[in-house]
């Protein structure tokens, strides 16, 4: 009884661990996805500021 105890707190431990890692993983994903939005953004404006500079 006392290894199936031991067992199950691992599986639980494991499974806890394992959440954990999703959720990081889905945080990685919102920061990377934000990042590309945000060069892109840049690279706009940095093409916006030039086809301005060369209607000048």
């Amino acid at each position: 009884m006392d290894t199936f105890v031991k067992i199950r707190r691992l599986i639980n431990e494991n499974k806890d661990i394992f959440k954990r890692v999703i959720e990081i993983e889905n945080k990685t994903d919102y920061i990377e996805s934000a990042l590309k939005e945000h060069d892109n953004k840049m690279e706009d404006k940095e093409y916006l500021e030039n086809l301005i500079e060369r209607t000048r």
